[in-house]
């Protein structure tokens, strides 16, 4: 994945074009039950409380501004993080015959955007530009190891 980014999308950026720095992931992990993947919240949210008996449907998004130091600069960026446990099918439509191949498949989902705020004044340098990316990546691996709780954005 970095090697993508920092030795073939990077060089060809022409760094006077763009406003923003943004790093985006999504991760499934398979899961049983649905229920097994309301469990899994417990570690990556702990702050939040789910009936986990009664609930049939997960969905939540959160934005952690922070500032993180980038070359011995304050950078404002934006924490977007969306967790879902989800039930999926693979359904074949034949002759109006619905026929659902793999039955029930759970998936716990976990969706990143990782974003320089809107109203930061980003220097555009090859350096600083290849800093903040480095450090949006770091903070999307950390938010998949350790849940939304645990995860520290001073990477000085």
């Amino acid at each position: 994945f970095k090697k993508i980014i920092f030795e073939d999308f990077l060089p060809k950026l022409n760094f006077n074009e763009f406003q923003r720095i943004a790093i985006g992931t999504v991760g499934i992990q398979k899961i049983e039950t649905f229920k097994e993947g309301l469990e899994n919240l417990k570690f990556y949210l702990p702050y939040i409380q789910i009936d986990i008996e009664n609930s049939k449907d997960f969905l939540f998004q959160i934005n952690k501004p922070k500032n993180i130091d980038v070359l011995n600069r304050n950078i404002n960026i934006n924490q977007i993080t969306k967790w879902s446990v989800m039930e999926y099918k693979y359904l074949v439509v034949n002759n109006n015959l619905i026929q659902n191949l793999l039955g029930n498949q759970f998936g716990f989902r976990l969706e990143t955007d990782i974003n320089t705020a809107q109203d930061e004044n980003t220097n555009k340098s090859k350096e600083f530009v290849k800093s903040i990316i480095e450090k949006e990546i770091q903070t999307s691996i950390d938010y998949f190891d350790k849940g939304d709780t645990n995860v520290n954005t001073n990477y000085a």
